[in-house]
């Protein structure tokens, strides 16, 4: 489990020392005026889709998601659980 994390640090710092090498200042990217516009309307636009296409459908999928394979398999396990037989008809 931390080795996925000491990855993770090492190749952020290695990112970090290479855009450094670049000559990028991440301080003058972070507070440039067209980067910061940039992302506001990225960030406008991925909220108008989920507002007004994404999030119907994303809510029906989870609802069968939940409806047809997590409640059975939380049934099935709290069976397992209790030392009854999972599948239907055996006992």
């Amino acid at each position: 489990m931390n080795n996925g994390f000491i990855q993770f640090v090492i190749i952020l710092v290695l990112l970090l020392v290479i855009v450094s090498l670049m000559g990028v200042r991440l301080l003058d990217v972070v507070n440039n005026r067209i980067v910061k516009d940039n992302f506001s309307v990225a960030w406008n636009f991925s909220n108008w889709l989920w507002d007004n296409y994404l999030h119907s459908p994303v809510k029906v999928a989870w609802q069968l998601w939940v409806d047809i394979l997590w409640k059975p398999f939380v049934g099935a396990m709290d069976k397992i659980k209790s030392g009854q037989s999972a599948i239907p008809g055996e006992k």
